[in-house]
């Protein structure tokens, strides 16, 4: 059951650990989150987006996702909010929302305005 995990992983339990006994946002998050990977828990969820939704309507999908959540490690906060950090040529958008929201190209078009100004 533990094979593959070596230091880093004990080092990220511990991280997690401490910040779900010391922070409720991150702890309620905690908690919450992985009801989604429920099905009718999705599904209660996703009646809530739409006008009408049966159950036959969700299709099973093997593809999945992770949902990024960016720590402040200082303040021991969850960052709400993306972040663009620029590293020399690199420019980095941390904490994007959903796919949707980091493709946007207004989002583009922003970050282009404010971070390569001729």
């Amino acid at each position: 059951m533990l094979a593959g995990i070596d230091a880093e992983g004990f080092g990220i339990l511990l991280e997690d650990l401490v910040l779900f006994l010391a922070n409720p946002q991150f702890r309620s998050v905690a908690l919450t989150e992985p009801k989604k990977y429920i099905p009718s828990f999705f599904f209660r969820d996703a009646a809530l987006l739409v006008k009408e939704l049966r159950p036959a309507d969700v299709e099973s999908s093997g593809k999945v996702g992770i949902r990024p959540q960016l720590v402040d490690w200082e303040t021991k906060q969850l960052v709400m909010d993306f972040m663009v950090v620029a590293d020399g040529p690199s420019l980095h958008v941390l904490n994007p929302i959903s796919p949707a929201f980091t493709s946007s190209m207004d989002l583009a078009q922003g970050i282009v305005a404010n971070h390569f100004k001729k």
